[in-house]
């Protein structure tokens, strides 16, 4: 197969303007959902700064942006979630070890076989 047969086409639309991505065929099936809930996020948090600031004098330019801010902001949130999640079970199984340790008596002769 040629990398054009490879590829399939879909389109997504944000702030009323359609997209056209390339995703592999062999990953459709998992890259377009995904492509697609991207797009309707996007999409979803735009609209709500849209309605937030109907009174101000910002334009698509604007509300996209705060869009992008606050997925970015969601993302790197998470990321630093993930980490200190990471961080904790790290620092529980060493705990754990320390503690297995100190209650392990030592040998009469303070010399280990």
């Amino acid at each position: 197969m040629d990398d054009k047969q490879s590829k399939q086409r879909i389109t997504v639309t944000i702030a009323n303007r359609s997209y056209t991505l390339t995703v592999s065929r062999d990953k459709l099936s998992t890259q377009e959902p995904i492509a697609r809930g991207a797009a309707e996020e996007v999409g979803r948090r735009y609209r709500k700064y849209q309605q937030q600031m109907s009174q101000s004098k910002n334009d698509t330019q604007d509300f996209l942006s705060f869009a992008a801010w606050d997925i970015a902001y969601d993302y790197l949130f998470l990321e630093a979630s993930k980490d200190a999640e990471i961080l904790n079970g790290e620092l529980l199984r060493i705990d754990k070890e320390l503690e297995s340790y100190l209650q392990t008596p030592e040998p009469e002769n303070g010399i280990e076989d």
